[in-house]
């Protein structure tokens, strides 16, 4: 699995550290700095940072999602999940770059 949401992050170390629950969590908020939370459209998950390249980041609203691509494939500096993000992000340049 890619990603894992806080549920699964828990029942996760809970199985493999056999920690009380409150253990546990103080462990996930912690020590868990191997990867970052992600907003997908499910939901805040968590991702290694071991696959980030394996993620597409909405450049206006940081939507996240797994993007498998070939490999000599070059990632587009600029990624939108939408065309409303996209128009959003012209407006927002075209406001940046006019003259005050």
């Amino acid at each position: 699995n890619l990603s894992f949401t806080p549920d699964e992050l828990k029942t996760l170390f809970r199985n493999r550290l056999n920690l009380s629950p409150e253990a546990n969590d103080d462990f996930l908020d912690r020590c868990l700095d191997g990867g970052d939370w992600y907003p997908f459209s499910e939901g805040r998950r968590f991702v290694s940072f071991h696959h980030v390249d394996e993620l597409r980041i909405c450049a206006s609203c940081g939507l996240t999602e797994v993007h498998h691509a070939p490999e000599n494939h070059k990632p587009d500096p600029e990624w939108y999940c939408s065309s409303l993000c996209r128009e959003t992000e012209t407006l927002c340049q075209e406001i940046y770059e006019r003259p005050y």
